[in-house]
């Protein structure tokens, strides 16, 4: 099992997942990702601050950018 603390009244759910095998372990990742949340990156998106940029990978940046997702306002747009 793995080493994990769940509050008392979700050991339950925790225990039935567990038993169906729904808990992966995750080998590669990006520890300095981590930090980086959704809402953030669309917060700074939506108000036009370009460090949302080097929260995403290049292409997603490219994508956003080029299909103007998630409120982003194309340079000379305003």
């Amino acid at each position: 099992m793995y080493d994990i603390k769940v509050q008392p009244e979700l050991q339950p759910l925790y225990d039935y997942l567990y038993g169906r095998g729904s808990f992966v372990h995750l080998d590669s990742y990006r520890p300095e990702c981590l930090p980086i949340f959704s809402r953030d990156v669309l917060r700074r998106i939506a108000a036009q601050d370009e460090s949302w940029e080097s929260m995403v990978p290049a292409e997603v940046t490219e994508l956003i950018k080029r299909r103007a997702f998630f409120g982003y306002v194309k340079p000379g747009r305003e």
